[in-house]
């Protein structure tokens, strides 16, 4: 694993821009898998897992870190041993739910502030199976929790509940708001994906049989709306539909729908329409760097220049493998195991 960063050394200069690979500790990076991870503007989070015997027989405990972006080369903060489950990390704060593979053992939700070198355990008793922060500030986050299904792929009711954690507050976690929806899923094909701190979209990654007019929705738009009475969560909008995955286009206020079949649908953010006139909006350069051009500079792009040329000029780029990348004006690749920089700065 290695990150590469930008940096500004002096004013007035152009910046750099730095390869690093993580401190392991004392552990050599050759006999180390990195399996999962995860970036926030300050942190990086790794689950790492040493080569033995046992891993050859079947998956194993894994160990929890964490780094501090502009200290890659120190030794990382130990965050849990013999850890499995899910993570989300947002800004400073970072979530782990460890699980116990017995299957008897209830789960235990840990929530780490990572600026402040604090955790509190068990915060949350419910069990739920979808999770993810919807909003942070310097002292509290606000979690949404999604409950566990426990049928096939089907009409289901889905509660979806915003909690507020506070550790200075008591009691620290309080529910703020309850908003249940029906849907076409199953507990596996059910996704959530932050918009932004008031919104955020539910999709079920799926296909059917049936027709789209009698099917319970696939995609949805839910709000959140506070008042001196407190926090309303509601859906603005859901539709039925067939998809792979979904992708926001946040800036160009578009919602990009990957069909099962390699096709795309591209959505308005403000109502779920479908949105026309916009080819080149699914070539893979702009899929998989997130940059989208301006919307004039789209139709200037598809005047002078046909989309299969465009894919063509672009295949370069657009055949290396996609890396993870935090950066508004540049992207990251891997060609031949080599990392490349795309830098879209003026």
């Amino acid at each position: 694993m290695c990150i590469v960063s930008q940096w500004i050394q002096a004013p007035q200069q152009q910046p750099v821009w730095i390869i690093e690979q993580p401190c392991l500790g004392g552990a050599d990076a050759d006999d180390t898998l990195v399996t999962e991870y995860q970036l926030s503007e300050e942190y990086l989070i790794a689950v790492v897992h040493v080569y033995s015997v046992a891993m050859s027989v079947g998956p194993i405990d894994g160990t929890l870190y964490a780094w501090h972006l502009s200290a890659l080369h120190l030794p990382p903060r130990l965050i849990m041993s013999k850890y499995t489950g899910t993570i989300s990390l947002y800004k400073n704060w970072l979530v782990v739910q460890k699980d116990f593979a017995n299957g008897n053992t209830p789960s235990i939700t840990f929530v780490f502030d990572l600026a402040k070198h604090t955790s509190r355990p068990g915060i949350l008793e419910i069990q739920a199976n979808k999770r993810q922060i919807q909003s942070a500030t310097e002292d509290s986050i606000r979690l949404l929790w999604g409950d566990e299904i426990r049928r096939k792929a089907s009409n289901a009711m889905i509660s979806w509940q915003l909690w507020d954690f506070a550790p200075d507050r008591a009691p620290p976690t309080q529910c703020s708001a309850i908003c249940e929806t029906e849907f076409y899923t199953d507990d596996n094909s059910l996704r959530s994906c932050r918009i932004d701190d008031s919104s955020f979209v539910v999709f079920s990654r799926t296909s059917w049989k049936d027709s789209a007019d009698t099917t319970p929705p696939t995609i949805a738009l839910m709000e959140l709306t506070e008042s001196n009475t407190g926090v309303t969560m509601k859906e603005r909008w859901s539709i039925a539909q067939e998809l792979k995955d979904i992708r926001p286009i946040v800036s160009q206020n578009m919602l990009l729908v990957e069909l099962p079949h390699n096709g795309h649908r591209l959505l308005n953010l403000n109502d779920g329409t479908l949105i026309h006139g916009v080819p080149i909006v699914a070539l893979n350069c702009w899929l998989r760097s997130d940059l989208y051009p301006l919307r004039r500079q789209w139709a200037d792009i598809i005047k002078h220049i046909p989309p299969e040329q465009f894919k063509d000029q672009c295949k370069p780029f657009c055949d290396s493998v996609e890396a993870s990348s935090k950066s508004p004006n540049a992207t990251l690749r891997l060609a031949n195991g080599i990392p490349i920089v795309v830098d879209f700065s003026p």
